[in-house]
């Protein structure tokens, strides 16, 4: 069954008991589908989750009326038991009629029927009959108990029961009604989270503002072409801050928008070193036609270029270190892998997992943890040669690449001097810090299978260090 936020239109109420426990418990069982069926209702829900929910209604109420004719039939006459049984088969009819036909627009038609039908079948018909059984229970005769049973069902009773159907009537279309104006709200907001990631996310400058020129709002792509946070941004003038708007055509472009509604054109200075740049400008009214903000969009085609290029850029490499992340290493590994492949040339893969680490995140703290990470990575880039690649996985594991190797001692002096780098001490918040590094070393050969091989290596030989007694070098058979 899907989850969905769970709403009352017919709230079960302790004046509804028949004195049976077990009719009770089943009444409570059919006002609980009831209100689940109301909640899908209210949500939208596709037509097999109604057809589902109806499906276990309509088991149920079967279920429910066996028992209860079974009840009756073994302590009260033919008359009333064959009486109520007939509403029994009327109700039953009634649902499958309803699940036949099932349609949007007669699904609170048949709420309205199932909540005014099981109110009176609860509130009259059945604690009726469960007084008549209580009474007899008590050694009354059938008679005596018909009597007593009628003096409580009297006109007084009636009006009750008729006022309380009225406001369950009443309840079940209002609270329906609720239920679905807050879906659709839930539904209109995501709608407009979903645009507002979109413009946050968008690669062309976006900025609104007021029918005055005030910027009120913009992206953070249009922050970044003119240099400013946003905070900064809101308040000024649209003029100040991208005069290029307004320069030749573009300022007949606000004219054109404030009369027609919108304008889109090339506003490209012609003796301007500025790439192409398109603007798209559209003006929002009130009811009175008047202006009360514009919205704009500026495409550059080498702003474009640069917001790409940043954007792949953080997406393959670690943002604390700048250095490669997993993705693009094992990209490169993968090519490397390849390239020794056909050439026969001596490739190294290097795994390497500081000493030490742990403990300094856990006295000096994480920013302190972040600081020593980027002076690791430093310290690395300044010992290695300018084709050999240096990659943070993440934590405070690393990963060399070192292609083109005359012979494995290449690898094991740059190593050497790796561990020797990051043996030196480093200063943290005025404290200094002393850490080591486990390396594992891992070599290109004809027995191995693949990129993802050689670095599985490389990472098992860096434990084997590690359990070593850290602080040394393992190369992988």
């Amino acid at each position: 069954m899907v989850s969905i936020e769970h709403a009352e239109i017919f709230p079960w109420n302790a004046n509804f008991a028949t004195g049976i426990a077990v009719l009770d418990e089943q009444h409570q069982k059919l006002v609980a589908l009831l209100n689940q069926l109301a909640s899908h209702f209210a949500s939208e829900s596709q037509d097999d989750i109604v057809q589902q929910v109806l499906q276990e209604l309509t088991d149920y109420t079967v279920y429910h009326f066996q028992y209860e004719e079974k009840l009756w039939t073994s302590v009260l006459p033919d008359d009333l038991s064959q009486q109520h049984q007939a509403t029994h088969e009327h109700f039953i009819d009634a649902i499958q009629r309803f699940r036949q036909t099932t349609r949007p627009d007669n699904l609170h038609d048949m709420l309205a029927f199932l909540t005014h039908w099981l109110s009176f079948h609860i509130l009259d018909t059945d604690r009726y009959m469960a007084s008549i059984v209580l009474h007899m229970q008590s050694g009354m005769s059938l008679e005596e108990a018909k009597t007593q049973a009628e003096s409580t069902r009297n006109d007084v009773h009636r009006h009750l029961t008729a006022t309380i159907l009225h406001m369950y009537d009443e309840l079940a279309s209002k609270s329906l009604w609720l239920m679905r104006e807050i879906r659709r709200r839930k539904r209109a907001e995501e709608n407009l989270s979903i645009s507002q990631q979109a413009i946050e996310h968008s690669l062309e400058s976006i900025f609104i503002t007021d029918q005055h020129g005030i910027i009120t709002d913009a992206n953070p792509a249009f922050c970044s072409d003119v240099g400013q946070d946003k905070q900064v941004l809101v308040g000024q003038s649209i003029h100040d801050v991208q005069p290029i708007l307004f320069t030749g055509i573009g300022n007949d472009a606000w004219n054109h928008a404030q009369q027609h509604g919108s304008w889109m054109g090339d506003i490209t200075p012609k003796d301007s070193r500025h790439s192409y740049t398109w603007l798209s400008l559209s003006a929002l009214f009130t009811q009175n036609q008047q202006t009360h903000h514009y919205v704009g969009v500026i495409s550059s085609a080498s702003q474009l270029l640069r917001r790409t290029h940043q954007l792949e850029n953080e997406a393959h490499h670690d943002a604390l270190t700048q250095l490669p992340n997993r993705r693009l290493f094992l990209d490169l590994l993968q090519h490397a892998f390849h390239n020794s492949q056909r050439s026969h040339r001596l490739l190294a893969v290097c795994f390497i997992d500081l000493d030490g680490f742990k403990a300094v995140n856990d006295s000096l703290g994480h920013d302190a943890g972040d600081v020593l990470l980027q002076q690791v990575a430093q310290r690395m880039q300044n010992i290695v040669r300018n084709n050999d690649i240096i990659a943070r996985l993440g934590g405070d594991e690393f990963t060399m690449l070192l292609e083109s190797l005359h012979e494995r001692e290449d690898a094991l002096r740059v190593m050497h001097k790796t561990l020797q780098v990051i043996q030196k001490p480093f200063v943290l918040a005025g404290e200094e810090i002393h850490i080591s590094a486990s390396i594992g070393i891992s070599f290109y050969s004809n027995t191995a299978t693949s990129s993802e091989a050689l670095l599985k290596q490389a990472d098992q030989a860096m434990y084997t260090a590690k359990h070593e007694g850290k602080a040394r070098i393992h190369i992988h058979p």
